[in-house]
């Protein structure tokens, strides 16, 4: 049987590649890509492929694009990279369609480290407008609720969950 083909508006955010000479900050790139995902969840109009799914992935980065929308049967994937250094943190982003290879939307974010839900926060909002258009009020409360003002617990909470999927 033919395998069923992705939603419309299917989207998989792939773990960010951490570019920081630190390699402590690769918690920061997992992290960020669950939370953003997590995110994109809150957005009916989009179909938000699981994390669990992309990490069983093997050498994702030995697999072109289109083999990985096909294997994750996702129409869209989000990509990107992080560096932490000296009390900033650069994410750039790009979202890509995943039979072509096309570039849709790519955006750099550099901010303190200690505004890392902030960042979170406006790419989850950026991508989703990429892929399902103008956003209702409703979707941007979702993608805008916050888990917690204080940027040091975020970033705990950020480590635990890399922790706990790992285990």
């Amino acid at each position: 049987a033919a395998p069923a083909s992705p939603a419309a508006r299917s989207i998989a955010v792939l773990t960010f590649e951490n570019t920081s000479r630190d390699t402590a900050a690769q918690y920061l790139a997992e992290g960020l890509a669950d939370q953003i995902t997590t995110r994109l969840g809150g957005v009916a109009r989009l179909t938000t492929i699981s994390r669990t799914a992309v990490r069983r992935l093997r050498s994702p980065e030995l697999l072109s694009v289109q083999q990985l929308g096909r294997t994750l049967n996702a129409v869209y994937l989000v990509n990107g990279s992080l560096r932490a250094a000296g009390g900033r943190v650069r994410v750039n982003v790009e979202t890509l369609r995943a039979a072509t290879g096309e570039l849709i939307w790519s955006a750099a974010f550099d901010r303190a480290s200690d505004d890392l839900i902030g960042i979170e926060e406006a790419i989850a909002t950026e991508v989703a407008a990429g892929v399902a258009g103008r956003l209702s009020p409703q979707e941007r409360r979702a993608l805008g609720s916050r888990v917690t003002a204080s940027s040091r617990a975020y970033e705990q909470f950020l480590r635990g969950n890399v922790l706990l999927a790992r285990r």
